[in-house]
């Protein structure tokens, strides 16, 4: 499956992440959400709130097994609040707008339930990557659509080795950081990254980021999921020297799946043009458990635009895709009796991808086979 091996010398390779990647970490894809946040929370005021709306708006009984998803949910509400327009007596636009922060929450909240032992995939991909090469840092790039901090945390261990001394960076600042004095630091001191660093760039938010919209400035809690800690348990207010006396609201950064994103926080306007430059340079790009949903339109956008190239040589694409032992990029729908569901699956993230970017190369063998033989496919 090795697309020719990579030339470390002369290539710019970009790691793309999507919730595939963190699901064999025991997390969970974008349409389960919605019912894992009923079944984790079936007390929650949060939760019950979002199972009113679905009983009224959408005639639901909350069943498991026949929910709306939540591009379905969230859709509707962000149309309604961008038109300031209730959606019926009851379900004004304040309450709306309340709603629309619940089920934010539940996504968080599933994350942080779920993902509280992961089984170090992340880890192994980080190490077999950059520990073990470490003069591939400038080489490599990261993108990720993932609210959660695993690959962070993977990342982060690399600026505490002496061996390798490589610190993430996120492409943003945060008002909480400081200048690292030692080789060594403390797990909830963020330190202004050195000339040796990766690029993290989180395109929807992450679990460890808390805005204040009355500063405009960005907090981090190092190798924690703050949102959930900080904003949903505790409700702490803004420590920055402006806001401090005044108990402003913090809030998560997380752009929710709906069709109606909307990118408009400055942190975030900042991640997504850092993150052309890096995919404009890009000579080979890794998309991981990413299946490109049709919905998720702004990242086309974003890839169609920075992939483009003039001269007419463009970047590889290798996807690698959950595995699928008996999927053949051959078959077609009438020989696919066996595993059909499975093989069905594969095939329509292989054509989506074949169909935006034609050549390309498909592989899939799964994250956690990717991360533990990494020399194999690189």
């Amino acid at each position: 499956m090795n697309d020719g091996v990579i030339n470390w010398d002369e290539e710019k390779v970009v790691f793309f992440f999507g919730a595939g990647a963190s699901k064999p970490e025991g997390g969970i894809i974008t349409n389960q959400l919605l019912e894992e946040s009923f079944r984790q929370f079936p007390r929650n005021n949060k939760v019950k709130m979002v199972k009113e709306y679905l009983s009224d708006i959408y005639h639901n009984n909350c069943e498991i097994s026949n929910l709306p998803t939540f591009e379905e949910v969230l859709g509707p509400i962000d149309i309604a609040l961008q038109k300031q327009e209730n959606m019926s007596p009851k379900w004004d636009v304040k309450k709306l707008s309340s709603l629309r922060d619940n089920l934010i929450y539940c996504i968080c909240s599933v994350l942080y339930e779920k993902l509280q032992n992961p089984r170090g995939y992340h880890h192994d991909f980080v190490d077999n990557l950059l520990t073990m090469y470490p003069g591939r840092w400038n080489k490599c790039s990261f993108i990720s659509l993932n609210y959660d901090i695993l690959l962070d945390n993977a990342l982060t261990k690399l600026g505490d080795r002496g061996a390798s001394n490589i610190d993430l960076n996120y492409g943003i600042r945060f008002r909480n950081e400081k200048h690292r004095r030692s080789r060594h630091q403390n797990d909830d001191t963020w330190s202004v990254p050195r000339v040796k660093n990766v690029p993290l760039l989180k395109l929807h938010g992450s679990l460890n980021w808390i805005y204040c919209p009355t500063c405009n400035s960005i907090k981090i809690t190092p190798k924690r999921k703050g949102i959930v800690d900080d904003i949903f348990k505790d409700s702490e207010p803004c420590d920055s020297p402006f806001c401090k006396d005044g108990a402003s609201e913090q809030k998560p950064i997380v752009v929710p799946p709906t069709f109606t994103k909307a990118y408009e926080n400055p942190f975030l306007v900042s991640i997504w043009l850092q993150a052309e430059k890096v995919l404009q340079n890009a000579t080979r790009i890794y998309f991981i458990g990413y299946s490109m949903p049709e919905a998720d339109i702004h990242i086309q956008y974003l890839l169609k635009r920075s992939l483009f190239r003039q001269n007419g040589i463009h970047p590889k694409i290798i996807i690698i895709d959950k595995k699928n032992e008996h999927y053949s990029e051959n078959d077609n729908d009438e020989n696919m009796d066996e595993n059909v569901q499975e093989n069905m699956a594969s095939k329509g993230v292989h054509d989506r991808y074949k169909r935006l970017f034609g050549d390309v190369k498909y592989c899939p063998i799964g994250f956690e086979e990717f991360a533990g033989n990494l020399e194999q496919y690189l």
